[in-house]
């Protein structure tokens, strides 16, 4: 649940009657019954496509610039009810303490879900496109006069506070996709925050980047997101928001950071999330594993075990370390049959090592059960017991 303070009794955040779709619907009852369908239809108000003029036009016989007239008549009227309508009156009053909370501008996305669960409205999941489409339509058509758009190379779509200045903003996100682009390196939440403390913009506008602190926003989006960092989040609102909003940084499915088309933060292929996966893990996993984790993850298109398999026996990042079991070569694992890993452990040691400790290295790097590397000791045509216990590479194996 959120903890808000300072809200008034009369608040969306503090009730748990209001409804989106129930204020779209009063307010269409005002319109006559064309405008009422042109518009429903136009904005996805009922279906989570929104239909062309000409489209609409072509079912009345009408021309394209009617439709768009009736349009235009039908925004206008609800317009006026902007200081006529208590659940409207609301609605603004409740975006505004939303946006003034994160610094003023927040992606258009993000808003709409953190005011969702703010609002307490249960959707299904099948009703959250049409959801997203009245709230759009009510914050850039019917409250347009109280909340700008921002869409540019650097923002998302985004809406902010209609006299809000983000001069700020923009210098911060701008420092930020600099920053990030230099390091050539992937970050966690906290990593960029700190990053952000050292650049002139934050230095230079810091009293303006302090949130009022107004909601708990990161406990009502716990398990909602992706959020991972939920002090932080509260703590630092306008940053986090700034972040979500910038075009060229974003978050990965495991909480990553980094330049939006890297393949680690947006994956493409297979292989690109088999990769996310095994690192997310951090361990060696079975393919077959590797493929649900896929799927668990990665909505858009499903992975089956049989292209996750060619891929990793295809892919030199990765490395059997087992029956169907793969690991990342880089967190240390090498190819090779267990017989050589031995001997490569027992020559990279340049000592003696004993049984215990042979087996400790090999099974850093390759899954097998000790008393495979037992019998691989054993053969004394390449390894040889010392008196006192310990084993070294015969000369002739060396």
């Amino acid at each position: 649940m959120t903890s808000q303070t300072n809200q008034s009794a009369d608040s969306i955040f503090t009730s748990n009657d209001f409804s989106l779709f129930k204020l779209v619907n009063k307010l269409l009852q005002k319109l006559n019954p064309r405008e009422r369908e042109v518009l429903r239809r136009r904005f996805g108000l009922n279906n989570p496509h929104k239909e062309t003029l000409e489209h609409i036009g072509s079912t009345y016989g009408l021309t394209r610039e009617r439709v768009r007239q009736i349009e235009a008549a039908g925004v206008k009227k609800l317009q006026k009810l902007r200081d006529m309508e208590k659940q409207l009156i609301l609605l603004r009053d409740a975006l505004d303490d939303l946006l003034a909370d994160n610094g003023g501008l927040m992606d258009k996305e993000y808003l709409e879900s953190s005011f969702l669960v703010l609002s307490h409205e249960s959707l299904q999941e099948s009703q959250r496109p049409i959801y997203r489409n009245n709230f759009d339509f009510l914050v850039s058509k019917v409250l347009a006069d109280d909340f700008d758009p921002v869409t540019s190379d650097l923002f998302n779509d985004s809406v902010k506070l209609k006299y809000q200045a983000i001069d700020h903003l923009e210098k911060l996100a701008q420092e930020l996709v600099e920053q990030v682009r230099q390091t050539r390196r992937l970050f966690l939440l906290e990593d960029l925050i700190k990053l952000s403390f050292e650049l002139d913009a934050f230095k230079e506008n810091a009293d303006k980047l302090v949130s009022t602190n107004k909601f708990d926003l990161a406990s009502a989006l716990a398990g909602y997101e992706n959020f991972q960092d939920g002090e932080l989040i509260n703590k630092y609102k306008p940053i986090y928001s700034v972040l979500r909003a910038t075009r060229h940084l974003e978050e990965n499915k495991f909480g990553v950071w980094g330049e939006a088309d890297l393949p680690e933060i947006r994956p493409r292929t297979v292989a690109d999330k088999i990769y996310l996966v095994l690192k997310d893990a951090g361990q060696p996993l079975h393919f077959r594993e590797i493929t649900e984790r896929i799927n668990r993850v990665f909505t858009d298109k499903p992975a089956n075990s049989a292209t996750v398999h060619n891929e990793l026996i295809l892919d030199d990042r990765y490395v059997l370390v087992g029956r169907g079991i793969y690991a990342l070569k880089e967190s240390g694992y090498q190819a090779g049959r267990v017989v050589d890993i031995v001997s490569r452990v027992l020559r990279q040691a340049r000592r003696p090592l004993s049984k215990e400790e042979v087996i400790k290295k090999v099974l850093e790097q390759r899954l097998v059960k000790p008393a495979t590397i037992n019998f691989i000791l054993a053969n004394k045509e390449l390894f040889q017991k010392l008196p006192d216990g310990t084993y070294t590479l015969k000369e002739s194996a060396v």
